[in-house]
C-alpha cells in the first residue's frame, strides 16, 4: 500500500473500519456488497444503533492484527461470506474465528450473495437485527 500511496497520494490499510469506535455489533466482509453494508451502517447509526463494519481489503496476507484491533471491543460479529467451502462454513468465517474468537464473542456466519445475488440495505439491517438477538454462534443462509 505504500507504493500506491506514493503514486496516487491516497493511503489505504488492510482493513477499512466504518464506525467501529463504539460498535457493539459488527459485520466483517470482503467484496462489492460491502458498499451496501456501509450504507446500512450509516442508516442505522443515524438511528442511534451501535453498529459497525470491517471491510477487508485483502485476504492474503491475512490482516490478523488489524482485525483484532478493529473488533477488540465488539461483542457480536457477523461474518458475511459470499462463498462457501463445501462441508464447512464460509471462507472468511473460519479465519475470523481463529483470529478474534475468545469464547466470549458471538461470531455468526451469514452466507449471502452466492452467485452474484445483490444484497440490499434491508438485508444488512436484518443481519444486524438477527445478530443482536443471537446468544450463540451459528451459520445462516440468506436467500
Amino acid at each position: 500500500f505504500k507504493d500506491w500511496e506514493r503514486l496516487t497520494g491516497r493511503s489505504y490499510d488492510f482493513v477499512e473500519k466504518v464506525w467501529m469506535e463504539n460498535a457493539e455489533l459488527a459485520i466483517v466482509m470482503i467484496g462489492a456488497n460491502a458498499t451496501i453494508a456501509k450504507a446500512a451502517v450509516r442508516k442505522m447509526r443515524a438511528e442511534k444503533k451501535k453498529v459497525g463494519l470491517v471491510k477487508l481489503r485483502v485476504l492474503r496476507p491475512w490482516p490478523a492484527l488489524a482485525l483484532r484491533k478493529a473488533l477488540k471491543k465488539c461483542g457480536k460479529i457477523a461474518v458475511v461470506d459470499q462463498n462457501i467451502s463445501l462441508g464447512k462454513n464460509g471462507i472468511l468465517f473460519d479465519e475470523v474465528c481463529q483470529t478474534v474468537g475468545d469464547g466470549k464473542k458471538v461470531i455468526s456466519n451469514y452466507i449471502a450473495g452466492i452467485g452474484g445475488k445483490h444484497l440490499s440495505i434491508q438485508d444488512f439491517e436484518k443481519i444486524f437485527e438477527d445478530l443482536e438477538k443471537s446468544k450463540k454462534s451459528t451459520v445462516k443462509w440468506l436467500s
